[in-house]
């Protein structure tokens, strides 16, 4: 397949999961307030291209349930059915076609990490930030959340180095093979605590 070829097919494929996002936001949006409430959404700061801060958008999964003194129960104890449901199939991150439309993220690219993560990369791993942060990414076919973190964000490196439309392509259809076989968004990541 060419460059040009590529590119093509690369743009047909970035509108249509465009398009489908925002249909399934539409179809989920219901169930989602009606087993959760409000907010619908969860918004948190992350760090994108250049490491300028933005806000990111994701389907709420948890509820506000909160112990006798009135402090918010662990995680694991707040997290809804259908919270775990939309993390197992990954349809949690589907909002994030908002911040898509917004400029500030692409559907593949390395993903978008919380601004406390930023003095603790070295100077290769900043590579990361040279690109948009995306949906999914070169580490998230390849492993995820169970791949440790040095991986992880060597894999995000070589992405960017290495980047060409067919690479987007290719890990779009990777993605959409794990979502239905594997279906892998429920395995919890370690804490990035250092800098190898």
């Amino acid at each position: 397949m060419t460059y040009w070829m590529s590119l093509i097919l690369l743009r047909f494929c970035t509108v249509f999961l465009t398009g489908f996002a925002l249909v399934l936001m539409l179809i989920l949006s219901p169930f989602v307030y009606l087993a959760q409430g409000y907010p619908l959404f969860f918004r948190q700061t992350r760090l994108g291209k250049g490491q300028k801060e933005f806000i990111i958008w994701k389907f709420r999964t948890m509820v506000e349930k909160r112990d006798i003194q009135g402090h918010l129960l662990p995680d694991a104890d707040r997290i809804s059915t259908l919270g775990k449901f939309l993390r197992k199939y990954s349809l949690d991150e589907f909002p994030q076609v908002i911040n898509i439309l917004r400029g500030e993220m692409s559907w593949v690219g390395p993903r978008p990490l919380p601004p406390v993560y930023g003095p603790l990369f070295n100077d290769r791993q900043k590579i990361r930030f040279q690109r948009k942060p995306g949906i999914t990414g070169w580490a998230q076919v390849n492993g995820r959340n169970r791949v440790e973190w040095p991986k992880r964000l060597e894999m995000d490196v070589y992405y960017v180095e290495h980047y060409r439309p067919w690479l987007d392509i290719k890990i779009m259809g990777l993605t959409i093979i794990s979502l239905i076989f594997k279906a892998d968004g429920e395995y919890p990541s370690a804490k990035f605590t250092q800098t190898p």
